[in-house]
C-alpha cells in the first residue's frame, strides 16, 4: 500500500488552477439497515446459494465496518483488473501476505477472481490495531474453497490448522485470535482481535456502520462509485500549516482515484471553517507557480500540471488532477529513474540487456 500512497501524495500536492466551489458528490452514503448483515445465520458455514447475488462493490462491503472506525478504504478490483495499478498493488499485497494469497491461488480464488475490497481501521484507538478487511472473490466463501485454503495453509505450517470453527456461529478463529466470518459464497470479513466485538456486532445488524459514525463528514465528500476511494480522520498532532498559517487544525481527509483511463485524483481536507478552506485555496493558487517550476524539473508533464485545480467543498479545500495514460507512463518512468537509477541505466544500455 505504501507505493499507492506515494503516488497519491505526489499527484495531490500538484495543485492549482483557480476554480469555482466544488460540488459535493451527488450521492450520500446510505444509512439504516446493514446489507451485509446476517453472516451469523442458521448455518453461516454453508450459506445457501443466492440465485441473483448483488453485484460486489467496495461500498457494499464497507457496510460491515463499525462506526468506531476512523479510516476507510474501498477498492473495486473488478474495474481495475487489467490496469498496471492493480498489477503493482497486487504484487505488494502478495509480498506482504504471501501465505494466504498463495493458498488462495492454489484453491482457485486467485487475484483474477477478486471483485472488491474494503479496509477499515480505528486509527485513534489505544488498543492495538482494531481493523477489518472485507473481500469479495468468486467462490471464496464456499465450504470446499475454505477447506482447500485451510489444507494449503496447514501444509505450510507443519500440519497445524490455521483456524478453528467456533461452535456457536461457525466463525473461523485463527491462532492469533483474529476472526473471519463467511457472509455468502463469495464474501468473507476478517477482523483483528481488537476489533472483533465491534465487527461482530455490526455483522449481526447492530450498532452504527462507519457511514453513520464520526467519519461521516469525510465520507460524504468522497465518491464511492470510483474504483478507489478513501476517508480518514487526521490525528490532532498533524501540523496545520501545510499550505496556510491560518487554515486551522485539519480534521479529516477524503478522496478518490480513477485509474481506468490515465489517472484522475481528487483529495479534500476539512479545516476549521469554510472561510479557512477558502484561504487555503487562495494561498495554494498563489504558491502553485513556484511548485510548477519545480515539478516540471522533476519530469511531471506540463499537461498534467495544467489540469490541476484547487476548490472548496464546505469546510474542506480540494485538490484535483488528471494525467493521461501517456503522462502517467512518463511520470512512472521518471520516478523509476529517480528511485532506481542503476536499474534504468542498465535497461537503457543495449550491452547490458543480455
Amino acid at each position: 500500500m505504501s507505493r499507492a500512497a506515494s503516488i497519491l501524495l505526489l499527484l495531490a500536492v500538484s495543485a492549482c488552477r483557480p476554480s469555482t466551489e466544488t460540488a459535493p458528490p451527488s450521492h450520500e452514503p446510505a444509512t439504516g439497515s446493514n446489507p451485509v448483515a446476517a453472516v451469523i445465520a442458521a448455518d453461516p458455514v454453508r450459506p445457501p446459494p443466492v440465485a441473483q447475488p448483488a453485484p460486489a462493490s467496495s461500498r457494499l462491503l464497507a457496510e460491515s465496518m463499525p462506526g468506531s472506525f476512523t479510516l476507510l478504504l474501498g477498492i473495486d478490483i473488478a474495474a481495475l483488473q487489467d490496469t498496471s495499478f492493480w498489477a503493482d498493488l497486487h504484487t505488494i499485497i502478495a509480498a506482504e501476505l504471501s501465505e494466504p494469497v498463495g493458498a488462495m491461488e492454489e484453491c482457485g480464488v486467485g487475484s483474477r477472481t477478486w471483485r472488491a475490497l474494503a479496509f477499515g481501521m480505528d486509527t485513534l484507538s489505544r488498543i492495538d490495531e482494531p481493523m477489518a478487511v472485507a473481500l469479495s472473490a468468486t467462490g471464496l466463501g464456499r465450504a470446499d474453497t475454505l477447506a482447500c485454503i485451510a489444507s494449503e495453509l496447514a501444509s505450510r505450517r507443519d500440519g497445524q490448522p490455521p483456524w478453528n470453527r467456533r461452535s456457536t456461529d461457525g466463525a473461523m478463529v485463527f491462532t492469533d485470535d483474529t476472526t473471519a466470518y463467511v457472509i455468502d459464497n463469495d464474501t468473507v470479513v476478517w477482523s483483528s482481535a481488537a476489533a472483533g466485538a465491534a465487527v461482530e456486532q455490526r455483522l449481526r445488524g447492530g450498532g452504527p456502520s462507519i457511514f453513520e459514525g464520526p467519519l461521516r463528514p469525510a465520507l460524504v465528500r468522497t465518491d464511492t462509485r470510483r474504483p478507489l476511494w478513501f476517508a480518514g480522520t487526521i490525528p490532532r498532532a498533524t501540523p496545520p500549516t501545510l499550505l496556510a498559517d491560518d487554515m486551522g487544525e485539519p480534521r479529516n481527509a477524503a478522496g478518490w482515484m480513477d485509474m481506468r483511463s490515465g489517472l484522475e485524483v481528487l483529495v479534500s481536507i476539512a479545516v476549521e471553517s469554510p472561510g479557512a478552506a477558502a484561504r487555503v485555496r487562495t494561498a495554494a493558487i498563489s504558491e502553485f507557480p513556484q511548485f510548477q517550476i519545480m515539478a516540471q524539473g522533476m519530469g511531471i508533464p506540463e499537461t498534467t500540471l495544467d489540469s490541476v485545480e484547487f476548490g472548496t467543498m464546505g469546510d474542506a479545500f480540494t485538490v484535483s488532477v488528471f494525467a493521461s495514460a501517456s503522462d502517467v507512463e512518463k511520470i512512472q518512468q521518471r520516478m523509476m529513474e529517480v528511485l532506481f537509477p542503476e536499474d534504468t541505466s542498465d535497461a537503457s544500455d543495449p550491452a547490458r540487456r543480455h
